[in-house]
């Protein structure tokens, strides 16, 4: 089975899911779709795009994960196409309710997508689940479930301090991200831990599919 990770910044990921995403790569082949569209808004030159990438690849290889790159304005037939080639069981991607102007248009861009390829007559796969997480800018997010990351809590927040260049343009994200997890373990009656929240509407299937969710969620609770 597949994963594919959606990260409207190079650094999204890491933050929200870090954890999850080191327990299910030992099982998954896992790849990272990162958005280099509106990124930083002072660091869209050709230097700055090379740094933020060196950083994105330092990290996936700590996280055991692909990398794959594209831009939220490539039109819906690019990114339907791109997700037909990775062929993923299972998407994460930002809650959709979201402050950050770029984590909702991604989530959107992509779900989009999602829709048009299970319509379309012309793709082959189809995407059997959805998954939103959450990033430092989400709003009213129930999660469905809080996994317990305390085990794995300080290699995921070693595998966020590769993103030196964000980190330096914004310090406080590491602050939030000890705050985020503090939280939803508090949550969880447990040190750390990082929340998920299921979509179950169509074209995702998610009771036809649901074995499919239930075999991902018993790696994690091992």
């Amino acid at each position: 089975m597949n994963i594919l990770c959606v990260s409207p910044h190079p650094d999204d990921v890491e933050y929200g899911i870090g954890g999850i995403l080191l327990k299910l790569s030992k099982f998954y082949d896992i790849t990272i779709l990162v958005n280099e569209k509106y990124d930083l808004v002072d660091k869209t030159d050709e230097y700055n795009l090379k740094l933020r990438r060196r950083d994105c690849e330092h990290a996936s290889e700590l996280l055991g994960c692909n990398i794959v790159y594209f831009r939220i304005d490539d039109g819906i037939d690019v990114i339907s196409n791109l997700l037909n080639n990775i062929k993923p069981d299972i998407v994460f991607t930002p809650f959709i309710k979201d402050r950050n102007q770029i984590h909702k248009l991604t989530s959107d861009v992509i779900m989009n997508a999602i829709n048009y390829i299970s319509v379309s007559k012309e793709y082959s796969h189809k995407i059997k689940q959805l998954i939103f997480y959450e990033t430092f800018s989400s709003y009213h997010f129930e999660a469905d479930i809080i996994i317990d990351v305390s085990d794995i809590y300080i290699n995921a927040k070693k595998v966020l301090l590769e993103h030196k260049h964000g980190i330096n343009t914004l310090p406080s994200l590491l602050y939030k991200f000890q705050l985020y997890h503090q939280d939803r373990g508090f949550e969880a009656a447990c040190l750390y831990g990082e929340s998920l929240l299921f979509e179950r509407s169509a074209p995702y299937s998610w009771k036809e599919n649901q074995e499919i969710l239930i075999e991902m969620l018993s790696y994690l609770f091992r």
